[in-house]
C-alpha cells in the first residue's frame, strides 16, 4: 500500500482498491453481499440501515473504523479489481476512516493476515485503545494517526 497522501474528493470519484478486514472470514477470494444492520458486524445501532459492505482505503483505516481487542486477528481483503465507491452517510466517524460503502455483490481476495499480539510484541507497545465505541472524532484520529505510525504492511503476513 502506497504511503500518499489520500485526497477525499478524489478518493470517492476514481477507481481505486479498497481494504476490508475481517476476523470471521478466511477464504483465498470471498464473494460479499451488501448486508443490512441486523447482519452486518460492528455497526453501531445509530448508522443508518443501508445494504453494504463497509470498506476503507488502507488497513490503518479498517482497524480506526471497527471495535477490536489487542489479542485479536484480522484477515485482510482487497477488493479484486479497482472500484469505485459510495462514501459514508450518517456514520459519526466517516471523515476520519474514509469509510466507503459497496453497495453490489463484490469479489473481494485475501492479501494476509495481521495479528495484533505480533503487532504489539514486535513494536514493543501496548496496542491503542480501540475508538470506534465511542463517538469522540478526535480519539479516532490519534487511533488513526496510531496505526499509521506502525506502517502494518511489513506486519501483514502474506498467503
Amino acid at each position: 500500500m502506497p504511503r500518499k497522501l489520500l485526497r477525499k474528493r478524489s478518493l470517492f470519484e476514481n477507481p481505486r482498491y479498497w481494504y476490508h478486514i475481517s476476523t470471521t472470514l478466511t477464504h483465498k477470494r470471498e464473494y460479499l453481499k451488501p448486508w443490512d444492520n441486523s447482519k452486518g458486524f460492528n455497526r453501531s445501532p445509530c448508522e443508518p440501515d443501508v445494504h453494504r459492505t463497509c470498506v476503507a482505503p488502507s488497513v490503518e483505516h479498517c482497524l480506526t473504523a471497527v471495535p477490536y481487542s489487542p489479542g485479536e486477528k484480522f484477515t485482510v481483503y482487497r477488493t479484486a479489481r479497482k472500484v469505485t465507491v459510495t462514501a459514508a452517510e450518517d456514520v459519526y466517524d466517516a471523515n476520519v476512516t474514509l469509510e466507503g460503502w459497496i453497495q453490489v455483490p463484490m469479489l473481494f481476495v485475501k492479501i494476509g493476515t495481521l495479528s495484533l499480539p505480533m503487532v504489539s510484541q514486535e513494536e514493543g507497545v501496548n496496542i491503542v485503545d480501540e475508538a470506534a465505541s465511542g463517538d469522540a472524532l478526535r480519539q479516532s484520529g490519534r487511533v488513526l494517526a496510531w496505526w499509521k505510525r506502525r506502517h502494518l504492511d511489513k506486519y501483514i503476513k502474506r498467503t
